[in-house]
């Protein structure tokens, strides 16, 4: 995969068959930079200070902080009572997005959001895109599936384990 290093660049760099970087400046006391990488149908992916993320089409209204897992290109709500998504689950909404709208979506890294209100500890994929704090159990949860840690309240480190299958559907 290519990759690019301690490069200094402002405006935008032209990738033959990759796209366009972009780079963005934050907020004045925050001096890290923004990596945008657009292709012919938009942004696809930014990196971030803490958090990386990509864009994705909602298929259905997503709040900022659901859980969200991907089928084909579309963006649907994860829940540990449905196992057609326990091994798609791609990470958390950083925005709100109604149906048909780009939403973007954090995979890895520190997600700080004020749409969290969690204690420090591990953190689980709940129902209908939630969080939850308490280790989902049978027969409520199909599946139990590891997000990250809490590191304050509104901060989530992401690091999404493997699913484990609680009990078998009939």
């Amino acid at each position: 995969m290519p990759e690019l290093r301690n490069v200094l660049a402002s405006g935008d760099i032209n990738l033959i068959n990759i796209g366009t970087l972009k780079f963005h400046s934050l907020a004045p006391q925050d001096q890290e930079k923004i990596l945008e990488v657009i292709d012919g149908f938009g942004t696809v992916g930014v990196t971030r200070p803490s958090v990386t993320t990509f864009f994705g089409y909602a298929e259905e209204a997503i709040a900022e902080g659901d859980v969200v897992y991907v089928d084909g290109n579309q963006v649907r709500l994860a829940s540990n009572t449905d196992t057609v998504n326990m091994n798609k689950v791609v990470g958390m909404a950083v925005t709100d997005a109604l149906f048909g709208e780009t939403v973007e979506i954090a995979t890895d890294g520190v997600l700080a959001t004020s749409a969290y209100n969690l204690m420090e500890g591990p953190v689980f994929l709940g129902v209908a895109g939630k969080l939850t704090q308490i280790p989902p159990i049978p027969p409520t949860a199909l599946f139990i599936l590891k997000l990250g840690t809490s590191i304050s309240a509104g901060q989530l480190s992401i690091d999404i384990d493997r699913a484990v299958l609680l009990i078998e559907e009939i």
